[in-house]
């Protein structure tokens, strides 16, 4: 229990309690009542466990990003998903809500937030990451005892329209377009017939492909800030893919031929999709559409082969 007691110098009124890590506190009022009515609420808020700082009403967002960031970055996660969420909370969350107290955010001041993303033609998935860093952030304030509650929890970001059919090529369009796409003919062959990742892909060496005919899966290389970075992977976990017979009877040295560089990416995007354009009436044509061609050969549900035939 605390005290209360009438202070010497000012004529006020303290209220002396110990917060629950037994730090001593003191509250001063006006009034005797006022002192009594507050500690009788501190009381029932530290028997309840929902006590928390006083100084935690005056931490802004961004003051406990500063703090909260580190533990994010020394985290397992890749190097690109942290460039990613750096990025999002600069553009998206701070300069929104950076200033603002976390104990005056209410449900509605996140759901005018998101609603104002949306309105920006911000894409769903990105929306969605934003939502979710920001529940990150929240849910760590909740934790260390800063907030009482989460503002966000039960809010959903909807996804925009449904979901359409992912078009595949054909084999026929798969062929015309390796020859086409020269010097990247098994970069595109990898890509369509075994359903590698681009970063998976582009890790491949000589070594991961064994004498029966398979690709060993174990790593994955990605651009991260202008440099390569290498990657576990998505699954985090190494997997043996079988070669078709298109890529399988390509020479031994076949591994290695699209090494990464800083700007790989914008040296084998291009001539794809200008052969794509000649071959298939269609620029639209990147590594995710090539990675539908092993579903689209084995019949799953979400993908569907395309039918104009190459020209």
């Amino acid at each position: 229990m605390g005290s209360i007691r009438r202070a010497p110098r000012t004529n006020r009124w303290e209220a002396r309690y110990r917060d629950p890590t037994g730090r001593q506190r003191t509250a001063t009022f006006a009034r005797k009542g006022d002192a009594v009515a507050f500690l009788a609420v501190t009381e029932t808020v530290k028997r309840r466990g929902e006590w928390l700082e006083p100084e935690a009403s005056r931490i802004t967002l961004r003051q406990w990003h500063d703090r909260w960031w580190p533990t994010v970055e020394n985290s397992d996660r890749a190097a690109n998903t942290l460039v990613q969420y750096e990025s999002i909370l600069r553009v998206h969350v701070l300069p929104h809500l950076g200033d603002r107290r976390m104990a005056t955010l209410h449900r509605i001041d996140v759901e005018e937030w998101l609603a104002a993303l949306r309105a920006g033609a911000l894409g769903s998935s990105a929306t969605r990451t934003a939502r979710t860093l920001l529940v990150m952030m929240l849910s760590s304030a909740v934790e260390s005892r800063i907030l009482r509650s989460n503002p966000l929890a039960g809010v959903k970001v909807a996804r925009r329209g449904p979901t359409r059919a992912k078009q595949a090529l054909t084999i026929p369009q798969v062929e015309a377009l390796a020859d086409a796409a020269e010097p990247y003919r098994v970069l595109v062959l990898v890509l369509a017939y075994c359903g590698l990742r681009p970063n998976e892909a582009f890790a491949l060496r000589r070594r991961h492909r064994d004498d029966f005919g398979q690709l060993v899966v174990e790593e994955g290389a990605v651009e991260v800030r202008g440099r390569i970075t290498a990657t576990d992977g998505k699954t985090h976990r190494a997997r043996v893919v079988p070669l078709p017979r298109s890529p399988a009877s390509l020479p031994r040295s076949w591994s290695g031929c699209w090494s990464p560089g800083p700007r790989d990416r914008r040296r084998w995007c291009l001539p794809i999709r200008w052969a794509a354009r000649s071959v298939c009436a269609t620029s639209a044509v990147g590594s995710t559409r090539l990675r539908h061609m092993p579903g689209c050969q084995s019949g799953s549900r979400r993908t569907r082969c395309a039918t104009r035939a190459p020209r």
